[in-house]
């Protein structure tokens, strides 16, 4: 007699366990699935078996080879596309030259099937099914028999009202060659659904044959973790390696330390340590070679092989994959599943019934709610520089959206009052309908400024005496992401000490709860882009600018943004000619479009008109770039510098990011100015600013459509064009250049940067780490986003500058590469 193991399963509501790895070999008590099928053949008698296979089939073969060492021999079939369960024996059928047995790569059982196949030859069946009698029916194909075990009905899945009988099919078939007969070739064919209620209505010889004992359908993460609760209370008739101790079984070179604690009935797979003070529960299970570290506390739970479970951490009612680390004082619970090689950071929390798919990484500290799937790194942070940004529908979805409101309200006071506004992407106003409702179910009130510009939802912050302000919008030419940018009071980012005291409530979820009563309704702010309109045009000289009738080329982001700019020049009296005007603006459409052919076309025009200026807004409104008649772009510090030049000598103190030019600095002295450098994020430019005093300051900064009101009114009050302004602009001699630093070793580039040129730790320094040289300075920042460092370097020459760029990258590259031949030795030691 032969037999055939289908082995070709996905095992879809298996993932993540299943995500690389085929279903066959999900590991049961530290060995495959399949091998237990195997085993279970050879007892009878049956050692040429063919092995049908279909997704990740690789795996396999690598794992059991030609089946010698379990006694067998082992025949694959491969599909090229799944054919179901028939389909891939009929792929056998060269082979299947006599009686044979088919049972499922993905089950456990412990049946008699010596039994089964005594019954099959006695009744001289075509097709003998096994079955089994269970208490609850719903997810198995019924099958009703005849006092001579006949078949006379099949039902796959009844609801209860459908039910017949608790008798169900196990999936495990005697059948004769003939049968393949019936079996179309190359065509997605099933046994249960197909050939054998074909069978019975010929009134072929179709059998069932019922037995007793345990079997299992691997189908689900519940029926995984519970085949082991099974085992472990001795349901099964299976084979453990190792010595039993009590209730505890131990794998060959296990070492449990004396004062660890372990209670029965519990598993600990070959190799695997548990250590002193630590406590491993009744029902858990673990694979080879796994660690469980000092006061860590394992209970209920199945780990697979190489797993490490870090002091103090808690794992409770949980399946993890291979190599799945849980750091310091990390918490996973009840139902949760870690996927193959992921990391949970320090004091993070998975929460019960999260699944984590494989090669992701829980940041430290973070507490995950949702199952992660797509993300590679979920961090602790939920604030980058910018605000909150993330993919649509994956990190942004609109309950974690609306868990970000609930958040925010929380940290607000009671009776708070918080503006909202959107750009016009149909993404973006649902993201700002879940924030809305997260926020409304703390009881602040809402007042939502609906379609605006984000320079308009600061200036409603401040001026309709709000707590806070949220701007959602879609960031970059595919709209896969989005962005919330959260504004206090004044309309400023929110401070970095601010956007830790939310993020600590969004990660412990410790909402505010309010009663139904004290949920307020959202209110609508009206017309609030018009009176943002007249209160910047209030603050120009209109008629100054009208009468110099400037031409201007404008290109904005997208089309909303550029239509409310051109609308305003016109009523400076501009002459506007919008180069982003032909694309397509469908009603709720703004559609982002491609920065770097918006201002080549921008250059374009200007240089064969040579005459007039360029403004190109961006950022959502806040950043302005300008260009000349001769095309030419100013750069970002030119840019700065140039407000500097202009309207710098307008404030007592001018407030400017750290990794400016100097020459930027030295344009105001003399003038009695104070300048103050800022760390490099906007929010501490901002707050800065106006814990200074200096609102008008801080709009120049922030607002694009408002600095570029300033620079017209400037030239008309002047009679000066922009290429006059640029010409008396200072020297800069700067060089800019980022150089990818892995995060591991940022700290250890700033640090060994800093010894070598003797700086210590009482240099102060705003962040970084700044190196002075005879011949200028540079600046190495680390980026907080990235896995970059960004290189600042002025000199008294471009060339020079260049080359002390060029220097210090290639001085992180030797130390990263020095850190990288460390690593390399301490993995070999």
């Amino acid at each position: 007699m032969k037999a055939v193991v289908m082995a070709g399963g996905e095992g879809t509501r298996l993932r993540p366990l299943t995500c690389n790895l085929p279903k066959p070999m999900v590991p049961v008590m530290n060995k495959p699935v399949m091998e237990y099928a195997l085993r279970l053949l050879r007892e009878i008698g049956i050692t040429e078996i063919a092995v049908t296979l279909q997704y990740l089939p690789e795996h396999i073969k690598a794992y059991f080879g030609d089946g010698s060492e379990w006694g067998v021999n082992l025949h694959y079939y491969e599909e090229e596309t799944a054919l179901g369960t028939a389909g891939s024996v009929k792929n056998a059928e060269d082979f299947l030259d006599e009686t044979f047995i088919v049972v499922s790569g993905d089950a456990l059982t412990d049946f008699a099937l010596g039994e089964a196949v005594e019954f099959h030859r006695s009744r001289k069946a075509l097709a003998t099914l096994v079955l089994t009698r269970v208490e609850s029916p719903l997810e198995y194909g019924l099958v009703l028999t005849e006092p001579s075990g006949a078949v006379a009905r099949f039902l796959e899945k009844p609801s209860w009202g459908e039910v017949f009988s608790d008798t169900v099919n196990t999936g495990i078939y005697i059948l004769e060659p003939e049968i393949l007969q019936y079996i179309p070739p190359d065509t997605v064919f099933d046994f249960s659904r197909e050939l054998f209620p074909k069978l019975l209505r010929g009134k072929q010889g179709i059998f069932g044959c019922v037995l007793s004992g345990y079997w299992c359908d691997i189908g689900n993460c519940d029926m995984y973790y519970q085949v082991h609760l099974d085992i472990l209370d001795g349901k099964v008739k299976i084979e453990i390696d190792g010595s039993r101790q009590g209730l505890v079984w131990i794998g060959p070179g296990a070492f449990v330390s004396p004062e660890a604690v372990v209670q029965g009935p519990s598993y600990i797979g070959p190799g695997s340590e548990i250590r002193p003070g630590a406590f491993l529960g009744p029902y858990s299970v673990l694979g080879e070679g796994c660690l469980v570290d000092r006061g860590a506390s394992v209970k209920r739970t199945v780990t697979g092989k190489g797993c490490y479970l870090g002091p103090q951490a808690e794992v409770r009612g949980a399946i993890l994959g291979r190599g799945v680390n849980i750091q310091t004082k990390a918490g996973v619970f009840e139902g949760a599943v870690i996927g193959d090689h992921s990391k949970v950071g320090a004091q993070a929390m998975v929460k019960p019934g999260v699944k984590i798919w494989p090669h992701k990484h829980i940041e430290e500290g973070r507490s995950v709610l949702e199952s992660v799937v797509w993300s590679g790194r979920v961090t602790r942070n939920l604030f980058g520089i910018g605000g909150i940004k993330g993919k649509i529908n994956e990190e942004l979805t609109p309950e974690n959206t609306a868990r970000i409101g609930r958040a925010l309200g929380t940290y607000l006071p009671t009776g708070a009052r918080v503006v909202v506004g959107t750009d016009s992407i149909s993404a973006s106003q649902l993201l700002k309908d879940a924030l809305v409702s997260g926020l409304s179910a703390t009881g602040v009130e809402v007042a939502d400024a609906g379609r605006c510009l984000l320079p308009v939802l600061r200036y409603a912050a401040h001026s309709f005496q709000t707590n806070c302000g949220v701007y959602c919008r879609v960031l970059g030419p595919d709209g896969h992401m989005a962005n919330l940018v959260v504004v206090n009071e004044n309309g400023a980012d929110l401070p970095k000490r601010e956007e830790r005291k939310v993020e600590n409530i969004w990660n412990r979820e410790e909402f505010r709860q309010v009663p139904p009563e004290r949920i307020r309704e959202k209110t609508v702010l009206p017309a609030i882009s018009s009176s943002y309109t007249s209160a910047m045009l209030a603050k120009v000289n209109g008629d100054r600018i009208k009468r110099r009738r400037f031409s201007v080329e404008l290109a904005a982001e997208n089309p909303y943004l550029s239509g409310t700019m051109a609308e305003i020049l016109d009523q400076l009296g501009c002459r506007v000619n919008r180069v982003d005007g032909r694309a397509k603006m469908m009603d709720g459409d703004s559609s982002p479009l491609e920065t770097g052919m918006a201002l080549s076309q921008l250059q374009r025009r200007l240089c064969e008109k040579n005459f007039g200026i360029g403004l190109y807004l961006y950022d959502g409104g806040q950043k302005l770039a300008l260009v000349d008649r001769q095309g030419r772009v100013i750069k970002e510090e030119e840019y700065i510098a140039l407000l500097v030049n202009l309207f710098g000598r307008c404030f007592q103190t001018v407030y400017i990011p750290l990794y400016l030019p100097q020459a930027v600095e030295n344009s105001l002295r003399g003038s009695g100015q104070k300048v103050i450098r800022t760390k490099s994020s906007p929010d501490s430019l901002m707050e800065a600013m106006l814990k200074g005093g200096e609102i008008e300051q801080f709009y120049l900064y922030a607002d694009g459509l408002y600095a570029a009101m300033k620079i017209l009114e400037h030239l008309a009050n002047h009679d000066r064009e922009l290429e006059d302004e640029i010409e008396v602009l200072p020297v800069l001699n700067y060089h800019k250049r980022e150089t990818r630093v892995a995060w591991e070793h940022k700290g250890r580039v700033i640090r060994r940067l800093a010894e070598e040129k003797g700086l210590g730790l009482t240099d102060d320094y705003l962040e970084g780490v700044r190196l002075e040289n005879p011949d200028g300075w540079t600046l190495v920042l680390p980026d907080d986003e990235r896995p970059v460092c960004r290189i600042y370097s002025e000199a008294f020459s471009q060339e020079v500058a260049e080359a002390l760029t060029d220097f210090y990258e290639q001085k992180i590259k030797e130390i990263c590469s020095g850190e990288n031949q460390q690593h390399w030795r301490d993995e070999n030691a």
